[in-house]
């Protein structure tokens, strides 16, 4: 009975460890990002959400993807707004 247990307690602990570090990882590209970009932490923080739900479904570890997810978010937002600008 216990050995039954094991695989779905590892996993639990597993995932917890995971979304810890991604908290984390977060917390540290919204400070990084807002430094460059003052006065933009909500659309920071709307950045950071939406590429996080797309690092997890493309892999168990989303820590390895989301801060290339982000930056590539961030790149493409900022040609449209220097389009947009001189447009």
């Amino acid at each position: 009975m216990q050995t039954e247990q094991q695989p779905k307690i590892a996993s639990l602990v597993f995932l917890q460890a995971v979304s810890a570090a991604v908290a984390q990882l977060k917390q540290n590209l919204q400070q990084d990002y807002e430094r460059v970009y003052p006065g933009l932490g909500e659309i920071i923080h709307l950045i950071l959400d939406e590429e996080e739900a797309k690092a997890w479904e493309l892999s168990l570890f989303p820590h390895l993807f989301l801060p290339d997810l982000v930056e590539a978010h961030v790149g493409q937002a900022r040609s449209r707004t220097r389009r947009d600008t001189t447009g």
